[in-house]
């Protein structure tokens, strides 16, 4: 099994939506260990947040890697978060999406190989070329505002899109559904970013 990565932002002496980070983790971990225990991972983030608070400032990224052979193995990097334009420009990329896509894994050679397409865009934005379906970005899952509604629409896991927390949170409070998402629908529409570290940002597509 690949190693994990997980990414959040602390602030205010906390793990910014910890409970679904510990989520995201363990479903994770599950696929390589059956014996995988939620509660260990709960204490785990519960005593990295009690030694975070000792030793960093608020509003930092941390970049959390649990082992993929060793069951409850991690490490960790503190990381500045940069500012990004006010509008996230997006270069549309069709491609084949990894194995396990929905899974954030430590292992980032495929986005990174990807970034280099973007020529002057802030982000590319995958179509999956298995099913022509829009997935997410390097960075971000992608929504889209409703007309006239308080209601975000975002990928289904289908698309190959990462089942990210921002995501997860959004789906969880009624602010977000689920839909197949296809190039067409993102025509003439408010299109968002967003991830757990940055939260919903606009977006744009490249012509």
């Amino acid at each position: 099994m690949k190693d994990l990565l997980d990414t959040f932002v602390f602030k205010e002496n906390k793990i910014y939506l910890k409970d679904l980070h510990i989520e995201r983790v363990f479903e994770t971990y599950k696929l390589g260990f059956s014996n995988v225990q939620l509660t260990v991972l709960c204490n785990i983030y519960s005593h990295l947040e009690c030694e975070l608070a000792e030793s960093i400032g608020s509003d930092e990224m941390i970049s959390l890697t649990f082992s993929g052979t060793n069951l409850y193995g991690y490490s960790f990097i503190k990381k500045k978060i940069t500012s990004l334009n006010s509008t996230i420009v997006l270069k549309v990329l069709e491609t084949k999406l990894p194995d396990h896509s929905n899974y954030k894994w430590a292992d980032r050679s495929f986005w990174n190989d990807i970034r280099f397409k973007q020529d002057d865009a802030d982000d590319i934005l995958i179509v999956n070329r298995k099913n022509q379906l829009v997935a997410d970005t390097s960075k971000f899952n992608i929504f889209i505002r409703q007309p006239g509604k308080d209601l975000l629409v975002t990928p289904k896991l289908g698309s190959g899109c990462l089942n990210g927390v921002l995501r997860r949170s959004l789906i969880a409070s009624g602010k977000a559904v689920e839909t197949d998402l296809y190039l067409s629908d993102l025509v003439n529409k408010s299109i968002l970013v967003g991830n757990s570290v940055r939260d919903l940002i606009p977006a744009k597509i490249k012509l």
